[in-house]
Protein backbone atom coordinates (compact mmCIF):
# COMPACT_ATOMS: atom_id res chain seq x y z
CA UNK A 1 0.00 0.00 0.00
CA UNK A 2 1.47 3.60 -1.06
CA UNK A 3 2.29 5.61 1.40
CA UNK A 4 0.89 8.71 -0.42
CA UNK A 5 -1.93 11.48 0.92
CA UNK A 6 -5.20 9.68 -1.00
CA UNK A 7 -6.00 11.92 -3.13
CA UNK A 8 -2.16 10.99 -4.91
CA UNK A 9 -3.09 7.87 -4.29
CA UNK A 10 -5.73 7.34 -6.36
CA UNK A 11 -4.21 9.28 -9.04
CA UNK A 12 -1.25 6.84 -8.93
CA UNK A 13 -3.33 3.70 -9.39
CA UNK A 14 -4.24 5.04 -13.11
CA UNK A 15 -0.71 5.54 -14.01
CA UNK A 16 -0.26 1.75 -14.03
CA UNK A 17 0.72 0.81 -17.55
CA UNK A 18 2.15 3.99 -19.11
CA UNK A 19 5.81 4.87 -19.65
CA UNK A 20 6.60 8.58 -19.44
CA UNK A 21 4.58 10.98 -16.72
CA UNK A 22 4.54 14.40 -17.18
CA UNK A 23 3.74 15.82 -13.08
CA UNK A 24 2.33 19.38 -13.58
CA UNK A 25 2.89 20.98 -10.59
CA UNK A 26 4.83 18.15 -8.89
CA UNK A 27 6.00 20.16 -5.79
CA UNK A 28 8.30 17.42 -3.71
CA UNK A 29 7.81 14.83 -7.04
CA UNK A 30 5.96 12.40 -4.50
CA UNK A 31 3.72 10.89 -6.99
CA UNK A 32 6.22 10.53 -10.25
CA UNK A 33 8.90 8.61 -7.09
CA UNK A 34 5.92 6.45 -5.97
CA UNK A 35 4.98 5.51 -9.53
CA UNK A 36 8.26 4.58 -10.11
CA UNK A 37 9.03 2.48 -7.46
CA UNK A 38 5.72 0.42 -8.05
CA UNK A 39 7.01 0.31 -11.53
CA UNK A 40 3.50 1.64 -12.90
CA UNK A 41 5.61 3.95 -15.16
CA UNK A 42 9.39 3.84 -16.43
CA UNK A 43 9.81 7.43 -16.70
CA UNK A 44 8.62 10.53 -15.50
CA UNK A 45 8.95 14.61 -15.43
CA UNK A 46 8.65 16.66 -12.40
CA UNK A 47 7.05 19.73 -13.61
CA UNK A 48 6.70 22.87 -11.21
CA UNK A 49 6.41 26.89 -12.14
CA UNK A 50 8.15 27.90 -8.68
CA UNK A 51 12.26 26.84 -8.03
CA UNK A 52 11.66 26.20 -4.33
CA UNK A 53 9.13 23.95 -4.87
CA UNK A 54 11.18 22.04 -7.75
CA UNK A 55 14.87 21.84 -5.11
CA UNK A 56 12.47 19.96 -2.92
CA UNK A 57 11.61 17.57 -5.90
CA UNK A 58 15.15 17.34 -6.65
CA UNK A 59 16.14 16.21 -3.05
CA UNK A 60 13.64 13.68 -2.36
CA UNK A 61 14.60 12.27 -6.24
CA UNK A 62 18.25 11.97 -5.35
CA UNK A 63 16.95 10.35 -1.79
CA UNK A 64 15.22 7.54 -4.10
CA UNK A 65 18.23 7.39 -6.24
CA UNK A 66 15.99 7.56 -9.08
CA UNK A 67 17.90 10.55 -10.66
CA UNK A 68 17.87 8.16 -14.15
CA UNK A 69 14.67 8.00 -14.44
CA UNK A 70 13.15 11.27 -12.80
CA UNK A 71 13.77 14.57 -14.85
CA UNK A 72 12.83 18.04 -13.04
CA UNK A 73 11.76 20.89 -15.32
CA UNK A 74 11.18 24.59 -14.69
CA UNK A 75 8.04 25.22 -16.17
CA UNK A 76 4.66 27.12 -16.08
CA UNK A 77 2.52 24.09 -17.16
CA UNK A 78 4.01 22.62 -20.56
CA UNK A 79 5.80 25.53 -21.68
CA UNK A 80 9.24 24.50 -21.67
CA UNK A 81 8.14 20.79 -21.54
CA UNK A 82 10.31 19.16 -24.52
CA UNK A 83 10.15 15.32 -23.89
CA UNK A 84 7.32 12.73 -25.27
CA UNK A 85 4.76 11.29 -22.84
CA UNK A 86 1.57 9.71 -22.51
CA UNK A 87 -0.05 10.38 -19.82
CA UNK A 88 0.10 13.40 -17.41
CA UNK A 89 -1.02 14.37 -14.31
CA UNK A 90 -2.58 18.09 -12.97
CA UNK A 91 -3.56 17.53 -9.08
CA UNK A 92 -4.89 20.18 -6.14
CA UNK A 93 -5.04 23.23 -8.46
CA UNK A 94 -8.48 24.92 -9.15
CA UNK A 95 -10.24 24.05 -12.31
CA UNK A 96 -9.76 27.75 -13.56
CA UNK A 97 -6.14 27.18 -13.58
CA UNK A 98 -5.75 23.54 -14.53
CA UNK A 99 -7.87 24.62 -17.90
CA UNK A 100 -5.12 27.64 -18.31
CA UNK A 101 -2.67 24.91 -18.53
CA UNK A 102 -4.52 22.65 -20.38
CA UNK A 103 -5.23 25.43 -23.49
CA UNK A 104 -1.67 26.41 -23.51
CA UNK A 105 -0.71 22.74 -23.91
CA UNK A 106 -0.15 21.07 -27.13
CA UNK A 107 -0.01 17.69 -27.59
CA UNK A 108 1.65 15.84 -30.37
CA UNK A 109 0.15 12.58 -29.55
CA UNK A 110 -3.08 10.82 -27.55
CA UNK A 111 -2.14 11.30 -23.77
CA UNK A 112 -4.14 9.84 -20.43
CA UNK A 113 -5.29 13.31 -18.34
CA UNK A 114 -5.35 12.58 -14.63
CA UNK A 115 -6.77 16.22 -13.01
CA UNK A 116 -8.18 16.75 -9.41
CA UNK A 117 -9.76 20.15 -9.43
CA UNK A 118 -9.93 21.14 -5.78
CA UNK A 119 -13.13 24.21 -7.47
CA UNK A 120 -14.83 24.44 -10.70
CA UNK A 121 -14.42 21.14 -12.17
CA UNK A 122 -16.71 22.12 -14.60
CA UNK A 123 -14.82 24.21 -16.26
CA UNK A 124 -12.28 21.25 -16.85
CA UNK A 125 -15.11 18.98 -18.18
CA UNK A 126 -16.43 21.62 -20.88
CA UNK A 127 -12.46 22.09 -21.90
CA UNK A 128 -12.45 17.74 -22.26
CA UNK A 129 -15.68 18.01 -24.07
CA UNK A 130 -14.58 20.56 -26.52
CA UNK A 131 -11.12 19.44 -26.87
CA UNK A 132 -12.18 15.56 -28.19
CA UNK A 133 -11.42 13.92 -24.52
CA UNK A 134 -13.94 11.69 -22.42
CA UNK A 135 -14.19 11.08 -19.28
CA UNK A 136 -13.43 7.10 -18.90
CA UNK A 137 -12.76 7.43 -14.69
CA UNK A 138 -14.31 9.91 -11.63
CA UNK A 139 -13.72 9.82 -8.09
CA UNK A 140 -14.70 11.98 -5.57
CA UNK A 141 -12.36 12.61 -2.65
CA UNK A 142 -11.91 14.39 0.89
CA UNK A 143 -8.30 14.72 1.64
CA UNK A 144 -7.43 17.13 4.68
CA UNK A 145 -11.03 18.08 4.40
CA UNK A 146 -10.87 19.48 1.05
CA UNK A 147 -12.96 17.54 -1.70
CA UNK A 148 -11.07 16.92 -5.23
CA UNK A 149 -12.78 15.36 -8.49
CA UNK A 150 -10.19 13.13 -9.77
CA UNK A 151 -11.23 13.24 -13.24
CA UNK A 152 -9.55 10.36 -15.80
CA UNK A 153 -9.94 11.45 -18.88
CA UNK A 154 -8.73 10.40 -23.00
CA UNK A 155 -8.69 10.93 -26.40
CA UNK A 156 -12.88 10.51 -27.70
CA UNK A 157 -15.90 12.29 -27.82
CA UNK A 158 -18.74 12.67 -24.89
CA UNK A 159 -21.53 15.42 -24.79
CA UNK A 160 -22.43 16.34 -20.87
CA UNK A 161 -25.55 17.79 -19.39
CA UNK A 162 -24.83 20.69 -17.09
CA UNK A 163 -25.11 18.29 -13.92
CA UNK A 164 -22.74 15.89 -15.17
CA UNK A 165 -20.13 18.52 -16.08
CA UNK A 166 -20.79 20.00 -12.16
CA UNK A 167 -20.86 16.65 -10.65
CA UNK A 168 -19.11 14.35 -13.14
CA UNK A 169 -21.10 11.40 -15.22
CA UNK A 170 -19.41 8.61 -13.28
CA UNK A 171 -19.41 10.01 -10.33
CA UNK A 172 -23.29 10.22 -10.74
CA UNK A 173 -23.89 6.81 -11.77
CA UNK A 174 -22.14 5.37 -8.54
CA UNK A 175 -22.90 7.96 -5.52
CA UNK A 176 -20.85 7.14 -2.52
CA UNK A 177 -21.12 8.45 1.20
CA UNK A 178 -18.33 10.82 0.25
CA UNK A 179 -20.49 12.23 -3.17
CA UNK A 180 -23.49 12.80 -0.52
CA UNK A 181 -21.23 14.34 2.43
CA UNK A 182 -19.87 16.35 -0.87
CA UNK A 183 -23.62 17.81 -1.50
CA UNK A 184 -25.29 17.82 1.72
CA UNK A 185 -22.14 20.69 2.04
CA UNK A 186 -23.09 22.12 -0.74
CA UNK A 187 -26.63 22.33 0.62
CA UNK A 188 -25.59 23.63 3.83
CA UNK A 189 -23.62 26.64 2.10
CA UNK A 190 -26.13 27.53 0.68
CA UNK A 191 -28.50 27.86 3.19
CA UNK A 192 -26.33 29.86 4.86
CA UNK A 193 -26.53 32.24 2.08
CA UNK A 194 -30.26 32.07 1.80
CA UNK A 195 -30.54 33.24 5.51
CA UNK A 196 -28.35 36.44 4.69
CA UNK A 197 -30.18 37.60 1.39
CA UNK A 198 -32.64 39.97 1.65
CA UNK A 199 -33.71 40.31 -2.67
CA UNK A 200 -36.38 38.05 -3.86
CA UNK A 201 -34.76 37.41 -6.94
CA UNK A 202 -31.50 36.30 -5.39
CA UNK A 203 -33.31 34.59 -2.76
CA UNK A 204 -34.99 32.19 -5.52
CA UNK A 205 -32.07 31.99 -7.18
CA UNK A 206 -30.45 30.41 -3.81
CA UNK A 207 -33.76 28.17 -3.29
CA UNK A 208 -33.80 26.60 -6.92
CA UNK A 209 -30.43 25.69 -6.31
CA UNK A 210 -31.04 24.27 -3.26
CA UNK A 211 -33.80 22.27 -4.90
CA UNK A 212 -31.24 21.12 -7.85
CA UNK A 213 -28.31 20.21 -4.92
CA UNK A 214 -31.67 17.68 -3.25
CA UNK A 215 -32.52 16.06 -6.71
CA UNK A 216 -28.91 15.15 -7.34
CA UNK A 217 -29.04 12.83 -4.15
CA UNK A 218 -32.43 11.22 -4.01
Amino acid sequence: MSALSLRLNQALIRLKGFHTLIDIGTDHALLPIEAIRMGYIQRAIAVDNKQKPLDNAKKNIVKARLEGAIDVCLSDGFDQVEATFDVVTILGMGGHLINDILMRAKFSQPVRLILAPNKDADVVRIWLEENHYQIIDESLIIDKRVFYQLIVAEAGEMRLSPIEREFGPIVLKRPNGTFNDYIHTLIRQQEHALKNVKQGDEKDKITARIQVLKGVIQ
